[in-house]
């Protein structure tokens, strides 16, 4: 089966999801590529047909040149040590991919493949 593919991207038009969920539905179903902290992962739920397989391709963190983030972590360092930095930059990375893919199981009978690809899952820190 070949599968309609949506996109979202900056100026995505508001029905993109509509139409994405109207696709899913039908028997070829649907593929929807997204981002990780776009508008389509905030808020809006995938459960069952919506989301059955979520592909996650690399590591969302947040930019580390962002002058807010840069005095957050420096204050977080100064406080609580050099490693404090680190911990929250990357806890923050891996909420953001929880939320991601907690978008697509909502409830005890739905289900979803979950594939992360990113080399750096593998590391301990990423992983606990």
């Amino acid at each position: 089966k070949v599968k309609q593919l949506f996109i979202e991207r900056k100026n995505s038009l508001p029905t993109l999801f509509d139409e994405f969920a109207k696709s899913a539905r039908t028997a070829k179903g649907a593929l929807l590529l997204a981002v990780v902290g776009g508008k389509l992962s905030e808020g809006i739920n995938f459960s069952d047909e919506l989301g059955r397989t979520v592909v996650v391709v690399g590591l969302p963190y947040m930019n580390s040149e962002d002058i807010i983030m840069k005095e957050k972590l420096k204050f977080m360092q100064s406080e609580f040590g050099p490693r404090s930095g680190v911990e929250y930059y990357e806890a923050k990375c891996m909420h953001a991919i929880n939320q991601s893919v907690g978008r697509a199981i909502r409830h005890r009978n739905d289900y979803a493949a979950i594939v992360l690809i990113d080399v750096r899952y593998k590391n301990r820190r990423i992983v606990k």
